[in-house]
Order: C-alpha cells, then sequence, then structure tokens
C-alpha cells in the first residue's frame, strides 16, 4: 500500500492544478473570443448562411435569411429541406 504523499509531492500536484487550471481558463476565453467573432460573421453579413442535418432538417438559418428571401429563421429551423411545402414558398 503506497504511504502517504509527502508535502513537496502535494506542492507538485498543486502546481499542476493550478497550470491546467490556467490553461483551461485561457481556452475557455479564446472559444468565447472565437465564438463571438463567427457568430458576429454569420448573424450581421449578408450572405445566408444554414446548416442543415444529415437528413435534410435544418438545424440553423442566419438572420439574413430575411432580408434575401423574406423568411423568418424561426419558419424553417426544424423544417426538412426535402418537404414540399418548403419547397413551394
Amino acid at each position: 500500500m503506497p504511504g502517504k504523499p509527502t508535502y513537496k509531492e502535494l506542492e507538485r500536484r498543486v502546481e499542476a492544478l493550478e497550470k491546467a487550471s490556467h490553461e483551461r481558463t485561457r481556452a475557455q476565453e479564446a472559444l468565447r473570443d472565437s465564438e463571438f467573432w463567427f457568430r458576429s460573421l454569420i448573424e450581421l453579413g449578408i450572405s445566408v448562411y444554414a446548416v442543415v442535418g444529415a437528413r435534410g432538417e435544418v438545424i440553423y438559418a442566419s438572420p439574413s435569411l430575411e432580408r434575401v428571401y423574406g423568411w423568418k429563421p424561426e419558419e424553417i429551423v426544424g423544417k426538412n429541406i426535402f418537404d414540399s411545402k418548403l419547397q413551394s414558398r
């Protein structure tokens, strides 16, 4: 059975945990920044963007959809692009 860790071992573990925590915080901040810029590009841009699932369901539609086609994104999110009602609009 292993004995209790020494004070030095505990110090090393604490330092490693502090370093990991700092790195995680930096990664989270970088992810937030990246998401902000990506979202700004997609939601404020003039191009229409959509994310469609493998079976044709609309997962996301950019707000520019309304400016370009007159459809509100919430009108097509959840719908299937192969649905004849959606195609006839």
